[in-house]
């Protein structure tokens, strides 16, 4: 179970549905919205100053995100990835960004909608990165602007991916699924779970993806297209 503590009086406000960690670590005053995934070893450390995230953020594994003591804050928009490893300390970050794996952020730094921090990357103090900008490096500067719709495309998969992926922890969640067809011809047993016939019906738990009316694909499909899907991780 995550370490969810309050301190001075405040408790940490989480959405719905989100996934947190084992061992993530949760502090004061920070504010969570829907559909987040908070990952392994990750710490929110709202002790000196506000957190505030939106929905559908994963930040994953090892990242840390604190502030300044009346000073700084972190707010966070939605559909946001924060990779491995990574540090915020009190920077604001806008909607559809990304911020690679071992970055820093720091204090008072804005990444725009839809902008994209390269792994590895130090943003220093004060830096404003526009909307669908690409910046690297240490210190970062501007590499080149990225294309809207395709910022939008890859940053709303790998939100959507860690979204799903964060359902695979839960015990609890399933959903019912019709078979409608197979990834390649019709022999279900290369294409489907347990040799499932088109238009059987069963109960899956393994967050595969599934279309507006709740149909979708089956584990075994599932782990055919996961290379394809890490690619864009």
């Amino acid at each position: 179970m995550a370490l969810i503590k309050p301190l001075l009086g405040i408790t940490p406000t989480i959405g719905k549905d989100c996934f947190l960690a084992d061992n993530a670590t949760i502090i004061g005053d920070v504010v969570m919205g829907d559909e987040c995934s908070i990952w392994f070893n990750t710490v929110l450390r709202g002790d000196v100053n506000s957190i505030r995230i939106g929905n559908r953020v994963n930040i994953q594994d090892g990242s840390v995100l604190h502030t300044l003591y009346q000073k700084s804050t972190i707010e966070i928009g939605d559909d946001v990835s924060i990779g491995h490893n990574v540090t915020i300390h009190g920077a604001k970050i806008h909607n559809l960004a990304l911020i690679g794996m071992g970055a820093v952020v720091m204090d008072d730094a804005e990444v725009g909608e839809g902008a994209l921090v390269a792994a590895g990357s130090v943003v220093l103090s004060k830096t404003k990165i526009g909307p669908n900008e690409l910046w690297g490096g240490a210190p970062a500067k501007f590499i080149k602007m990225v294309d809207p719709a395709q910022s939008r495309e890859i940053n709303q998969k790998i939100a959507r991916n860690y979204l799903m992926y964060s359902k695979w922890y839960d015990e609890e969640y399933e959903f019912r699924i019709e078979v409608t067809g197979f990834a390649k011809g019709n022999r279900t047993e290369n294409y489907c779970r347990n040799g499932e016939e088109i238009g059987d019906k069963y109960t899956c738990t393994y967050g595969c993806p599934v279309n507006q009316d709740g149909c979708g694909i089956c584990s075994k499909t599932m782990m055919m297209l996961y290379p394809l899907m890490e690619a864009v991780r």
